[in-house]
Protein backbone atom coordinates (compact mmCIF):
# COMPACT_ATOMS: atom_id res chain seq x y z
CA UNK A 1 0.00 0.00 0.00
CA UNK A 2 1.40 3.41 -0.89
CA UNK A 3 0.92 6.10 1.34
CA UNK A 4 0.55 9.84 0.53
CA UNK A 5 4.21 11.04 -0.36
CA UNK A 6 5.81 13.39 2.26
CA UNK A 7 5.91 16.84 1.76
CA UNK A 8 9.36 18.48 0.73
CA UNK A 9 10.90 20.79 3.04
CA UNK A 10 13.64 23.10 3.32
CA UNK A 11 15.77 23.87 6.33
CA UNK A 12 17.54 26.31 7.15
CA UNK A 13 20.31 25.09 9.66
CA UNK A 14 23.52 25.89 11.54
CA UNK A 15 26.60 23.99 11.00
CA UNK A 16 26.28 23.30 14.56
CA UNK A 17 23.33 22.11 13.77
CA UNK A 18 23.78 19.58 11.07
CA UNK A 19 26.75 18.04 13.43
CA UNK A 20 24.31 17.04 16.03
CA UNK A 21 21.87 16.24 13.37
CA UNK A 22 24.76 13.78 12.29
CA UNK A 23 26.71 12.59 14.85
CA UNK A 24 22.87 11.62 17.24
CA UNK A 25 20.65 10.83 14.07
CA UNK A 26 18.02 13.07 15.52
CA UNK A 27 17.70 17.44 15.86
CA UNK A 28 15.24 17.63 18.38
CA UNK A 29 12.91 20.63 17.12
CA UNK A 30 10.78 22.50 17.31
CA UNK A 31 12.49 23.53 13.45
CA UNK A 32 11.41 26.03 11.42
CA UNK A 33 11.51 25.04 7.31
CA UNK A 34 9.59 26.06 3.97
CA UNK A 35 7.57 23.98 2.33
CA UNK A 36 5.35 24.78 -1.46
CA UNK A 37 2.37 25.45 0.94
CA UNK A 38 -1.06 26.91 -0.58
CA UNK A 39 -0.02 30.15 1.50
CA UNK A 40 3.56 30.35 -0.39
CA UNK A 41 1.91 29.67 -4.01
CA UNK A 42 -0.46 32.47 -3.74
CA UNK A 43 2.26 34.91 -2.47
CA UNK A 44 4.04 34.01 -5.26
CA UNK A 45 1.30 33.75 -7.52
CA UNK A 46 2.43 30.26 -8.15
CA UNK A 47 0.66 26.75 -9.17
CA UNK A 48 0.12 24.26 -6.27
CA UNK A 49 2.38 20.92 -6.52
CA UNK A 50 4.88 22.44 -9.14
CA UNK A 51 8.77 22.65 -9.24
CA UNK A 52 8.41 26.49 -9.48
CA UNK A 53 6.28 26.19 -6.14
CA UNK A 54 9.30 23.91 -4.54
CA UNK A 55 12.12 25.96 -5.57
CA UNK A 56 10.25 29.48 -4.61
CA UNK A 57 10.55 27.73 -0.55
CA UNK A 58 14.16 26.49 -1.53
CA UNK A 59 14.98 30.32 -2.24
CA UNK A 60 13.08 31.51 1.03
CA UNK A 61 14.95 28.96 2.76
CA UNK A 62 18.47 30.21 1.32
CA UNK A 63 17.38 33.77 2.19
CA UNK A 64 16.44 32.50 6.14
CA UNK A 65 19.87 30.73 6.23
CA UNK A 66 21.53 33.89 5.51
CA UNK A 67 19.46 35.91 8.27
CA UNK A 68 20.94 33.12 10.24
CA UNK A 69 24.62 33.47 9.87
CA UNK A 70 27.22 34.22 6.98
CA UNK A 71 26.66 30.62 5.34
CA UNK A 72 24.16 29.18 4.01
CA UNK A 73 23.24 25.83 4.75
CA UNK A 74 20.05 23.95 3.29
CA UNK A 75 18.64 20.43 4.54
CA UNK A 76 16.16 18.70 1.95
CA UNK A 77 14.12 16.78 4.02
CA UNK A 78 10.77 14.50 3.74
CA UNK A 79 10.10 14.49 7.24
CA UNK A 80 6.90 12.61 9.16
CA UNK A 81 3.74 14.46 8.03
CA UNK A 82 2.45 14.57 11.83
CA UNK A 83 5.53 16.69 12.76
CA UNK A 84 4.61 19.21 10.24
CA UNK A 85 2.74 22.08 11.23
CA UNK A 86 2.30 25.90 9.32
CA UNK A 87 4.05 28.66 11.70
CA UNK A 88 5.64 32.08 11.33
CA UNK A 89 5.99 33.49 7.69
CA UNK A 90 3.41 31.49 6.67
CA UNK A 91 2.90 33.82 3.19
CA UNK A 92 6.57 32.44 2.75
CA UNK A 93 5.80 28.88 3.17
CA UNK A 94 6.66 28.64 6.68
CA UNK A 95 6.24 25.64 8.53
CA UNK A 96 7.79 23.91 11.72
CA UNK A 97 9.26 20.36 12.27
CA UNK A 98 8.81 18.49 15.55
CA UNK A 99 12.47 16.98 15.44
CA UNK A 100 14.33 16.08 12.29
CA UNK A 101 15.76 12.35 12.13
CA UNK A 102 18.58 11.46 9.45
CA UNK A 103 17.03 9.58 7.41
CA UNK A 104 14.35 11.88 6.42
CA UNK A 105 16.95 13.99 4.87
CA UNK A 106 17.69 13.35 0.89
CA UNK A 107 20.13 15.93 0.55
CA UNK A 108 21.15 19.45 1.13
CA UNK A 109 22.60 22.86 -0.57
CA UNK A 110 25.61 24.64 0.83
CA UNK A 111 27.32 27.76 -0.59
CA UNK A 112 30.90 26.82 -2.63
CA UNK A 113 32.13 29.82 -1.22
CA UNK A 114 30.80 31.10 1.79
CA UNK A 115 32.68 34.12 2.27
CA UNK A 116 30.76 36.18 -0.46
CA UNK A 117 27.55 35.78 1.78
CA UNK A 118 29.11 37.31 4.65
CA UNK A 119 28.37 40.88 3.79
CA UNK A 120 24.86 40.34 2.73
CA UNK A 121 24.61 38.38 6.08
CA UNK A 122 25.71 41.30 7.83
CA UNK A 123 22.96 43.60 5.87
CA UNK A 124 20.63 41.67 6.09
CA UNK A 125 21.01 41.12 9.94
CA UNK A 126 17.98 42.30 12.10
CA UNK A 127 15.67 42.15 8.72
CA UNK A 128 12.66 39.91 8.33
CA UNK A 129 12.63 37.53 5.34
CA UNK A 130 10.73 39.37 3.34
CA UNK A 131 12.67 42.25 3.97
CA UNK A 132 16.01 41.20 3.35
CA UNK A 133 13.93 39.48 0.30
CA UNK A 134 14.48 43.19 -1.11
CA UNK A 135 18.13 43.79 -0.44
CA UNK A 136 20.48 44.41 -3.13
CA UNK A 137 23.43 42.59 -1.87
CA UNK A 138 20.94 39.24 -1.08
CA UNK A 139 19.66 39.87 -4.12
CA UNK A 140 23.24 39.52 -5.99
CA UNK A 141 24.03 36.97 -3.61
CA UNK A 142 20.70 34.84 -4.96
CA UNK A 143 21.37 35.85 -8.55
CA UNK A 144 25.09 35.22 -8.47
CA UNK A 145 26.01 32.91 -6.02
CA UNK A 146 23.41 29.74 -6.62
CA UNK A 147 23.41 26.88 -3.83
CA UNK A 148 25.40 23.69 -4.60
CA UNK A 149 23.19 20.77 -4.21
CA UNK A 150 25.03 17.40 -2.41
CA UNK A 151 23.26 14.28 -1.16
CA UNK A 152 22.97 13.60 2.37
CA UNK A 153 25.51 10.70 2.37
CA UNK A 154 28.05 13.48 1.64
CA UNK A 155 26.95 15.63 4.87
CA UNK A 156 29.53 14.70 7.20
CA UNK A 157 32.65 14.78 5.39
CA UNK A 158 31.12 18.27 4.35
CA UNK A 159 30.89 19.21 8.16
CA UNK A 160 34.91 18.01 8.58
CA UNK A 161 36.05 20.43 6.14
CA UNK A 162 34.35 23.48 7.72
CA UNK A 163 35.40 22.70 10.89
CA UNK A 164 39.12 21.96 9.46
Amino acid sequence: MTGTPRPVVFLPVTGGQASRLVAEGLLGGPLPGYSATADLCATFDLAPGGEDAEFAAFQVASVAALLAGSSRLVLVARPRTALLNQAGEQGNGGVEIGALELHEVEAFFTDTEPSVCRSASRGAAGHTIDEAWELPEVQAVLAEHPLSWHDVSELAAHLELQEG
